[in-house]
């Protein structure tokens, strides 16, 4: 079988996706990428110009699996890819498993379950959830040219560090359930504990804190020995991404999701709780 696979300048596939033989080719978004087959004429910069570049490798090749990076104009491009040619996408994926009944992906679900996902249909789409280095020695390398989005400009390119939250012991998450006003509360605390401070995306989409703090699908993963959540409601799209054992929910709604996996679940309003916490740090 033809195994595809498609990152950004980050080459992160869990080693499982070669425990058979496939006969696997990359592709990169980055056109300078050394470990790739595939790279584009120049830097893509839109989920359009990533299907677009897709696209014109699919037409020279047939492949029967396309694995994706889980950067985020990576899955951008995934899920723009499979609505265009009405193909299933299947996220958070672990593992292919190969067995008498066809190919079926295990993928993380709900409260730390798994699930088994038969693909009855090729190619088979799957976003990968790993951060793992899979070595490879590409000896041709093929430049794709393809149709550019003109909505979208690149004004600059510059590398970023890593993500402080990435490494943080302990991080402290600020949900849609806590008011405007508390933030800075929120923010106290965190840096009292000397915590790493993170959002959800919904506190991001209204302006309150930048991108860069967003842990989910569409922000980072981040693995802490403690996690503090203020607010947090606890889709799916946010806990996938959260990698602990020790969760610690303040929320003032009974029956948030996030009460399921929290080792530690406050129902009380935000604003007592971190008066409460607070005055016991300050009687430290």
């Amino acid at each position: 079988m033809k195994i595809l696979f498609v990152f950004d300048e980050f080459n992160g596939f869990i080693n499982q996706f070669k425990s058979k033989s496939f006969e696997c080719f990359y592709a990169s978004f980055y056109p300078a990428s050394p470990v790739a087959n595939f790279v584009p004429q120049d830097y893509i910069k839109s989920a359009r110009e990533g299907a677009n570049f897709i696209e014109k490798i699919f037409r020279e090749q047939e492949w029967d699996i396309v694995v994706f990076s889980s950067e985020t104009l990576v899955k951008e491009t995934a899920s723009y890819f499979a609505g265009e040619h009405r193909l299933g996408l299947v996220t958070h994926a672990e593992e292919l498993i190969f067995n008498e009944n066809g190919l079926s992906v295990r993928a993380s679900a709900w409260e730390n379950y798994e699930v088994r996902i038969i693909s009855h249909s090729l190619p088979l789409l799957v976003i990968s959830r790993s951060e793992g280095i899979v070595p490879v020695n590409i000896k041709e390398k093929e430049i794709i040219y393809f149709t550019k989005d003109s909505s979208v400009t690149l004004l600059s390119r510059e590398a970023l560090g890593e993500n402080p939250l990435k490494s943080a012991k302990i991080v402290v998450c600020i949900g849609r359930g806590v008011k405007r006003e508390l933030i800075p509360q929120v923010l106290d605390f965190g840096s009292k504990i000397g915590a790493g401070i993170g959002c959800t995306r919904p506190v991001a989409d209204s302006g309150t804190l930048p991108y860069e703090m967003v842990i989910g699908e569409t922000g980072i993963s981040i693995s802490p020995d403690v996690y503090i959540s203020f607010g947090v409601s606890g889709a799916i799209q946010h806990l996938s991404c959260v990698n602990t054992k020790y969760i610690i929910a303040v929320n003032s709604d009974p029956l948030a999701p996030i009460f399921r996996k929290a080792v530690l679940p406050i129902n009380q309003k935000i604003e007592e709780v971190l008066s409460e916490m607070s005055s016991n740090l300050n009687d430290l």
